[in-house]
């Protein structure tokens, strides 16, 4: 039984069904490091065989509005939600990749959540008891930082709090992992900084 079990984790690409997964990423620059890590993951990713969607929020063609409405039952339709609601269904995983700006995303990414993790969709309340309807999904968090990582990935700080169990889990997603690239506004090695947490990305996606 412990052959059996060591050889199934070893080939367990070949044994178990291929992953769906969905990359989105929230930074305004094309060289900034959330590409650099998205990228490698998706790379990782695709080596295993499994399908990568990667999805850059500042490209023109995944705008979404500021989330607005007179009456929330009402929001008239949006191509580009139903699309990403679409990517979102069809995901096993789900992971999320942008600087930390203010101790949360960039704006353009809340407004995705927003706009996408929807009521009706994400989660609905039946005879005033939570229905969590993405069950079953998982997701990743990366980000990067000014200052110290500690400050938002150990479990009791509120970013932490905030992704696992407000946002996600309210939604039925289990956070599998949580990790920050901290100390990036230092000038010195920061690059070295970044390379090093690329390699534990990297690790992290072959696991």
């Amino acid at each position: 039984l412990i052959a059996l079990y060591l050889y199934t984790i070893r080939h367990r690409r070949y044994i178990l069904s291929f992953m769906n997964i969905l990359i989105l990423t929230a930074h305004p620059s094309s060289v900034g490091h959330a590409h650099l890590i998205a990228n490698a993951y998706k790379e990782e990713k695709e080596k295993l065989g499994d399908t990568v969607t990667l999805v850059d929020l500042y490209k023109e063609e995944n705008f979404l509005p500021y989330f607005a409405f007179e009456n929330i039952k009402e929001i008239p339709p949006n191509e580009t939600r139903i699309r990403m609601q679409q990517l979102v269904t069809e995901a096993d995983e789900i992971v999320f990749v942008f600087p930390v700006w203010w101790s949360g995303t960039p704006a353009i990414m809340k407004n995705w959540l927003d706009h996408v993790l929807a009521a009706r969709f994400a989660y609905r309340y039946q005879e005033g008891k939570l229905v969590k309807m993405l069950s079953g999904k998982t997701a990743k968090v990366f980000a990067t930082c000014g200052g110290a990582g500690w400050y938002f990935n150990h479990f009791f700080a509120p970013f932490y709090i905030l992704w696992k169990y407000a946002i996600l889990g309210y939604c039925g997603i289990n956070l599998t992992t949580l990790e920050v690239c901290e100390w990036m506004s230092k000038s010195d090695g920061h690059d070295a900084r970044c390379t090093q947490f690329i390699e534990k990305v990297r690790k992290d996606a072959r696991n």
